[in-house]
């Protein structure tokens, strides 16, 4: 156990002592100490139920695998890019909390028109994230992308709210990255997208 965690296990072993302290205290000195006792015992359950309810509902299991990221550009620096949608595939896995994974470029449909990437032409990247899990507030995918471009590596940040009771479909967020200032909307899932330009070009050839 590192320094930190014997920092965080005595100051909660700390604060439970002080509050049950407290609340001993409290009890003694009131009339209705059985009431006081219930109601804490209500609040410890609720908050328990909570718990394992938040914790089934978004297993390790639902974020591990391969995952298929589409980017919107809205805001950007380099006016190209602007509308630009951006298709990346993604191998990930997780403990529940910590992300690691891989990322391929795979295609961007642009006003200039659709490009699908095949082989050594797919730009790599290194996925690294957390799940944030809030138990009184929807929880929160944080991922980060180290990516190789072809002048230079760019940082992808992306922001994806999860929801308890979304099974299938995709979840949407936000997106920075340090390539050209550029942000946008995010569409992530785990079926491949219907207007990917593997798909769009192969219809056109037909």
């Amino acid at each position: 156990m590192n320094e930190s965690a014997d920092f965080d296990f005595y100051f909660i072993w700390n604060f439970l002592k002080t509050f049950l302290n407290t609340l001993h205290s409290f009890g003694t000195n009131s009339s209705n100490y059985g009431s006081l006792v219930a109601a804490v015992l209500a609040a410890m359950i609720t908050a328990l139920v909570i718990f394992l309810i938040k914790e089934s509902r978004i297993p390790a299991s639902r974020f591990c695998g391969v995952f298929y990221l589409e980017t919107i550009t809205i805001e950007t620096a380099y006016n190209p890019f602007k509308d630009m949608r951006t298709f990346r595939t993604i191998i990930m896995f997780t403990d529940g909390h910590f992300i690691q994974g891989t990322s391929e470029r795979t295609g961007e449909i642009s006003r200039e028109g659709s490009a699908e990437h095949i082989g050594d032409k797919r730009c790599r990247g290194i996925v690294n994230g957390r799940i944030e899990k809030n138990y009184t507030r929807g929880s929160v995918l944080h991922l980060q992308i180290v990516e190789q471009g072809r002048k230079r590596d760019s940082s992808i940040y992306l922001k994806i709210p999860i929801s308890t009771f979304e099974r299938k479909g995709a979840l949407t967020g936000r997106f920075y990255t340090t390539a050209a200032n550029s942000s946008g909307d995010v569409l992530w899932q785990r079926q491949s997208f219907e207007d990917h330009p593997s798909i769009s070009l192969l219809s056109q050839s037909s």
